[in-house]
């Protein structure tokens, strides 16, 4: 059950012993409230897949290969609904496109 108002407490300070000190900033966070609904809403969470990605996701047995998309697009993994491929040449690309 999310709660529809929550606390959160910010700090990157640290104490003396290397701990973290007490928050320096709380924001109350309402999930139910469209912060700006003029813009366009967001239609889920993903991530960028690469040549590189590719490569080694291709070299994962079939049980590999089930755990790593479990992992991503799962229920109880990141939850990611969306992917974005590169097109053309990447800094993660196994060569050069000309």
């Amino acid at each position: 059950h999310r709660e529809e108002r929550r606390k959160i407490h910010a700090s990157r300070q640290s104490n003396e012993d290397g701990g973290f000190a007490r928050p320096s900033a709380i924001v109350n966070v309402d999930f139910e409230k469209v912060a700006f609904p003029e813009r366009q809403p967001i239609l889920g969470f993903g991530g960028a897949f690469t040549e590189a990605a590719a490569l080694n996701f291709r070299s994962l047995n079939d049980a590999g290969r089930g755990v790593t998309m479990d992992l991503l697009f799962g229920r109880d993994g990141l939850g990611y609904s969306l992917g974005r491929t590169h097109i053309n040449s990447c800094d993660f690309s196994v060569g050069s496109y000309n």
